[in-house]
């Protein structure tokens, strides 16, 4: 039986009949919810990595060149800890981004997910320890 643009068939359960749509149908984000979800996701992505450099930097400030010879490092580890939530959940937000897009299969889409999960990752740490020497540099005047 049809009705309107929902397939039923009588012998199916309710509830799979429900879950029995046409492809029309199918699509759970429009295209304005999706390009509001993706901006909202590239804003949290960079304000996390911001966040992220930022309490490095001041980790820097606060001294540990690695050693505990300058400053505080106490303070410094501190800050490095604060600086593991932001990181993460951006590399996290941004390894999502990639399943938003519509154009590439889900294969394609995962492998963009993992190239940016390993490579956005690995240049956010190397980036971070260098911020965070250039803070020590800046802060004690190397």
């Amino acid at each position: 039986m049809t009705t309107g643009r929902r397939v039923f068939d009588e012998r199916m359960p309710p509830f799979i009949q429900v879950l029995n749509t046409n492809r029309q149908e199918q699509k759970i984000m429009t295209p304005t919810t999706r390009n509001f979800s993706m901006a909202a996701s590239f804003v949290v992505v960079i304000a996390g990595f911001s966040a992220y450099l930022w309490l490095l930097y001041s980790a820097g400030c606060a001294g540990d060149a690695k050693g505990g010879s300058y400053g505080d490092p106490v303070r410094a580890l501190q800050l490095e800890s604060y600086a593991l939530v932001p990181f993460l959940f951006a590399l996290f937000t941004g390894t999502a981004l990639p399943f938003m897009f519509g154009t590439y299969g889900l294969a394609g889409r995962s492998v963009v997910a993992a190239i940016f999960f390993v490579f956005v990752g690995a240049a956010f740490i190397f980036l971070g320890i260098q911020i965070e020497f250039w803070g020590i540099d800046a802060c004690f005047n190397l």
